[in-house]
């Protein structure tokens, strides 16, 4: 019975990848919730796609070694 207990674990340790650091951590957030009005909505949008389109991020985006999390 404890081995029973003890095979979830021993899968996670089987199949878990060993980590590994990233060049660039990214996180994105959009609120689409129903307080959001259209103008908001569209606020949200250009300051995304100003910020995924400033040099320095789509340089470290577009960086052959980069590793994005």
């Amino acid at each position: 019975m404890q081995a029973l207990r003890a095979l979830p674990l021993a899968a996670l340790i089987l199949v878990a990848p060993a980590a590994r650091a990233c060049d660039v951590a990214l996180m994105l957030a959009i609120d689409v919730s129903g307080s959001i009005d259209p103008g908001e909505y569209r606020i949200q949008m250009d300051g995304t796609a100003n910020a995924l389109s400033d040099p320095e991020v789509a340089e470290a985006l577009s960086a052959a070694q980069a590793r994005i999390a």
